[in-house]
């Protein structure tokens, strides 16, 4: 529960899979950041964690500027803001020795002053030379569903470098 006078920081989503990206292809994902508590909710910080892969970065253009604590941006109860994650790499992830590419991963961070103070996104993917599908599976009630939620899961967001999707199996 949400104490009165208190905010919170939800994150959708809270982790982003890029799938297999073409080498040299820029592909982004939107991260909404909503205020849900009574409060407003300040943003102290947007950035990659040490240690991310070069493969990713932050755009700040849906925002004026990227917050810091000196400068928080200011997000009232029920408002959001928008980020988008960026994965793209000029050379080929590493391939393990199993033949499949190994995973660019990193950590997108929100530090605001709510509950929790320091939120994290997941971050994957993997620059690929060879033209594999990539599936993007979209879920209409959200990444939080009670047991038992009939969900209503899209696939059309899903794609191939070199042909078409045809058929989603679930």
């Amino acid at each position: 529960s949400i104490l009165p006078g208190s905010s919170c920081l939800e994150l959708d989503p809270e982790s982003i899979s890029f799938g297999g990206v073409e080498v040299g292809t820029l592909n982004s994902e939107e991260v909404t950041l909503t205020a849900c508590g009574n409060s407003p909710l300040h943003l102290d910080g947007i950035y990659l964690k040490d240690g991310s892969s070069p493969a990713f970065s932050i755009d700040f253009t849906n925002i004026s500027r990227p917050p810091t604590p000196e400068h928080p941006l200011v997000v009232h109860p029920g408002d959001n803001v928008v980020v988008s994650v960026v994965f793209m790499l000029e050379t080929h992830s590493t391939i393990g020795d199993d033949g499949i590419y190994l995973p660019e991963v990193g950590e997108l961070v929100v530090d605001a002053t709510a509950i929790p103070q320091h939120t994290v996104v997941s971050l994957f993917g993997a620059a690929v030379d060879i033209n594999c599908p990539t599936a993007v599976i979209k879920c209409k009630e959200g990444n939080l569903g009670s047991p038992q939620t009939g969900l209503h899961l899209r696939g059309d967001e899903s794609y191939a470098l070199n042909g078409t999707i045809v058929k989603w199996q679930w």
